[in-house]
Parts: structure tokens; C-alpha cells; sequence
């Protein structure tokens, strides 16, 4: 998108830039990976603190998903891949998407 200033006969053209899109992980809840479990990953793959952790678990616990995180997809796809991994070690059936976050105008 293009807009055109007209100054004593010179066009100056700005470029409106639009915002790349962001990313976040969507973790699925599932009846046999423990909050312990989910409260590990978030730990590792994410940084969160203990508590945000549980609160994020509990999230997810109660309505059925949750979205960690705000990147660019191509981070976004390589935290997934980190969670992948850490289930695969602990083998539960966890699963996770990247989703693209909606921006709020």
C-alpha cells in the first residue's frame, strides 16, 4: 500500500510497511501428560518461570489449549520442534502446532 505526497512538484512516495506475521505454539490437552510434564517443557523450550508454567498447564487443563509465545514462524517452528523432541524423550502423546496470532487493531 502506497501514498503519495505532492510537494512544488516533486512526488514523495512512503511505503506503508505491514507488520510480519506472528506465530505461537499450540499445545493440546491431552488426559496422560502430567502438569508436571507440560510445567518441564515450558521451562526449557520457553523460559517461563515456575509459576507461569502451572498457570499456562492449568490453562490448558481447563479449556482445552493454550498458545505459548510470539515469533516469527520460522522460531515458532523451531520451539515446536524443540517440544516435539522433549515429548518423544518422555513419550506422551502431547500434541503441538504453531498457529499464526491474530492482530488485535
Amino acid at each position: 500500500m502506497s501514498v503519495r505526497e505532492r510537494t512544488n512538484s516533486s512526488v514523495k512516495e512512503r511505503t506503508k510497511l505491514k507488520r510480519p506475521s506472528r506465530w505461537g505454539v499450540k499445545f493440546y490437552n491431552d488426559d496422560i501428560t502430567s502438569y508436571e510434564e507440560v510445567m518441564i517443557i515450558l521451562m526449557s523450550v520457553f523460559q517461563l518461570k515456575s509459576q507461569e508454567a502451572f498457570n499456562f498447564a492449568r490453562s490448558v487443563d481447563k479449556n482445552g489449549y493454550g498458545i505459548v509465545g510470539n515469533y516469527s514462524k520460522e522460531m515458532a517452528e523451531a520451539k515446536k520442534e524443540e517440544v516435539e523432541k522433549l515429548i518423544g524423550l518422555i513419550k506422551k502423546p502431547l500434541k503441538v502446532e504453531i498457529v499464526k496470532i491474530e492482530e488485535d487493531n
